[in-house]
């Protein structure tokens, strides 16, 4: 599969380091289910979309307890963009392709400007806008209105 090589999977030994990485990391915290292989492919197209500016990775069920207490993660698929650790925004509920580009372009240098083709349904995504300062250490999430599993 292409960009096969852009996703990896966080394990425990390595989710300190990966947290912690320069560049935005894009962490998917799903379950290995029906749609498993379906959200791995539509990470590989978003990683050969974002380029090196933005890591993709993905966790299981083996460290989901880990992203819940310390993202405060509600259901999965959950899509968490994370940079040195602090959360920048989330997404929660399943995404095609389109909504995964979306949600990380303001995200990647010099491809915020670029648009390209976007829905606007307004019964799809929620952003909730700056969660700073609230109990919770999110910035900022984007919901979908169905679909969380």
């Amino acid at each position: 599969m292409p960009g096969a090589e852009l996703v990896r999977r966080i394990r425990i030994d390595t989710i300190e380091y990966v947290l912690r990485e320069e560049n935005p990391v894009l962490v998917a915290c799903i379950r290995d289910d029906v749609s498993y292989h379906e959200t791995l492919e539509g990470l590989e197209t978003a990683a050969v979309f974002a380029g090196p500016e933005l890591s993709m990775c993905f966790v299981l069920e083996d460290l989901l307890s880990y992203f819940e207490t310390r993202y405060g993660i509600t259901g999965t698929p959950t899509f968490l963009l994370i940079r040195h650790g602090d959360l920048m925004d989330s997404l929660l509920g399943k995404a095609s392709v389109q909504d995964l580009m979306d949600f990380i372009r303001p995200h990647i240098p010099g491809r915020a400007e670029s648009k390209g083709p976007k829905r606007h349904d307004s019964d799809h995504l929620i952003h909730t806008g700056n969660k700073q300062g609230l109990d919770h250490p999110a910035i900022s999430t984007t919901t979908r209105k169905r679909g969380i599993v």
